[in-house]
């Protein structure tokens, strides 16, 4: 027998993105690395979104760099900057304009490993429409 998510009921949506609020909240309260990076970006969050992906989303300290997805157009290698500075870690950003330009393979990382900084509704609705389609595993 196989369980799975019902993605055409709106609650589970909304149930979704708490959980996902609620994670990355934890990694702000735990991870002062993730914290400090949250603040630098956020206050690019009214233009562009922001996702850690990869091993850093698992344990920041432990990575060699951080994986940071950005979607949008804002100039934010200023902030990312005086980040990498004040911790000696480098960020790995790859920026997109916009969410039809991700790449599979890069989708699937995101799908799997990830810590959402901003937008989170957006980011699981895209989830969750790509996985209804079976286009993530």
């Amino acid at each position: 027998m196989e369980y799975g998510l019902n993605f055409r009921k709106r609650e589970v949506y909304d149930y979704l993105v708490i959980a996902e609020k609620q994670k990355m909240m934890g990694c702000l309260n735990k991870d002062m690395i993730i914290k400090t990076l949250f603040d630098k970006v956020s206050a690019f969050f009214d233009a562009d979104t922001f996702i850690i992906f990869g091993s850093s989303a698992l344990d920041a300290k432990k990575a060699s760099d951080i994986d940071l997805l950005i979607i949008g157009r804002k100039d934010v290698s200023k902030a990312l900057k005086e980040f990498e500075e004040i911790y000696n870690k480098r960020v790995h950003a790859i920026k997109i304009r916009d969410l039809k330009h991700i790449k599979p393979e890069l989708m699937i990382e995101l799908y799997k490993k990830h810590i959402i900084l901003n937008d989170t509704e957006r980011i699981i609705r895209l989830f969750g429409g790509l996985h209804e389609k079976n286009k993530l595993v």
